[in-house]
């Protein structure tokens, strides 16, 4: 190793040190600033979120399964320790391509004609085709929890008819074990 080549070594090592010594100091300033301007930073936040979750779809789902699914765990007293869809199991994008194979579904037996922009306009729910409620699950890792989220018990559903629907759910048993065999593939 020539004298050029162990003095390049050292000024990348010594650039690693200055690097992470800025960075610490960034995040203080980072730190800082956040604390002194937090309302008007929230603000401006949430009215970013809101104009996302009203024009981009991918946003849109992945926020409000977020949602959901931040405010469901709370209830049972689970804390949410990962990113939502490292807790479902799938990626966005195959939930999204799940929603617009119901999309596409619920048009056929519908005599309104739906598409994402009623998504976006709230006026689309993401359904649990087996109700949360009917699941028993004590941790994210548990079977239930993961068929009760799974893309197979996820549908588009009118709002209207959601919210009328609640937790009902004859046959839960039998629909459950389906829902099992759907799932595993067989």
């Amino acid at each position: 190793m020539e004298t050029n080549d162990i003095d390049l070594d050292l000024d990348i090592f010594s650039n690693t040190k200055h690097y992470e010594k800025c960075k610490k100091e960034q995040a203080e300033r980072n730190k800082k600033y956040y604390l002194k301007n937090k309302e008007d930073l929230q603000k401006k936040q949430t009215i970013y979120k809101n104009k996302m979750r009203k024009t981009d779809v991918k946003f849109n789902v992945s926020s409000k399964m977020a949602n959901r699914l931040r405010n469901i765990l709370k209830k049972d007293g689970i804390k949410k320790t990962c990113k939502t869809f490292g807790i479902l199991g799938y990626p966005k994008q195959h939930l999204i391509k799940r929603l617009r194979k119901s999309l596409t579904e619920l048009n056929r037996i519908s005599e309104a004609k739906y598409t994402w922009r009623h998504f976006l306009n709230a006026e689309l729910h993401i359904d649990h085709i087996l109700p949360i409620s009917k699941f028993n699950y004590k941790s994210t890792d548990d079977e239930a929890f993961k068929l009760c989220w799974s893309l197979e018990n996820l549908q588009l559903l009118p709002a209207k008819e959601n919210l009328e629907k609640r937790d009902k759910c004859e046959n839960f048993e039998e629909k459950y074990q389906e829902l099992k065999l759907k799932v595993s593939g067989f």
